[in-house]
């Protein structure tokens, strides 16, 4: 006596009618409580110093930054007769939502001037969303962990410099040890 039984199925629960109403805009894409990101950031043509600044200066306004990796120069991956990028990492805390955090991404880059162009084209600046938090996100448009990150020094190599015990959400390793293999012929080490 005093214990009820769950009344199953729950969808046979009778519940009051609920109105829902639109979210506002402000108020859609959050989450109650931040989540951490580490975004990735690249650029090859115009100021880079100047436009991965204000880059950002930018991202600031909603991502909490609590690092960012020394600058990586690499050579360009896919389409290789361009110059040189420059990239690193990004680390932080937000309350955007993925899709939120990605239409915010794409909006900073246009702020900074990004032009459109190919695929792996040469870029005033580019911000790829790496992770978020320990999320696996797999639509069309949107893949969290960013689906090329195994393949890319410069997303491995500064991540292990800002985030050497980070763990990949679905390899389980640390971003050290999977930018080994990148290190694997020169001398300095991980």
């Amino acid at each position: 006596k005093g214990k009820t039984k769950p009344r199953w199925p729950f969808w046979k629960i009778d519940l009051p009618m609920v109105q829902i109403l639109p979210i506002p805009p402000k108020v859609k894409g959050r989450l109650k409580r931040p989540i951490e990101v580490v975004i990735a950031f690249g650029c090859n043509i115009g100021n880079c110093q100047k436009q991965i600044e204000t880059a950002i200066r930018l991202v600031k306004k909603e991502v909490y930054l609590r690092g960012v990796s020394p600058v990586y120069r690499s050579k360009p991956y896919g389409v290789t007769n361009q110059p040189d990028f420059y990239n690193g990492i990004l680390y932080g805390f937000t309350r955007l939502k993925p899709y939120a955090l990605l239409r915010f991404l794409k909006e900073v880059e246009k702020l900074v001037g990004r032009k459109e162009r190919c695929r792996w084209c040469e870029r005033e600046i580019d911000l790829d969303i790496v992770y978020y938090g320990k999320l696996f996100v797999e639509f069309e448009d949107l893949k969290i962990p960013h689906p090329d990150r195994l393949n890319r020094d410069f997303v491995l190599i500064p991540a292990s410099w800002l985030l050497p015990t980070w763990e990949d959400t679905l390899l389980k390793r640390t971003v050290k040890v999977l930018a080994r293999r990148f290190l694997k012929f020169r001398r300095d080490s991980l």
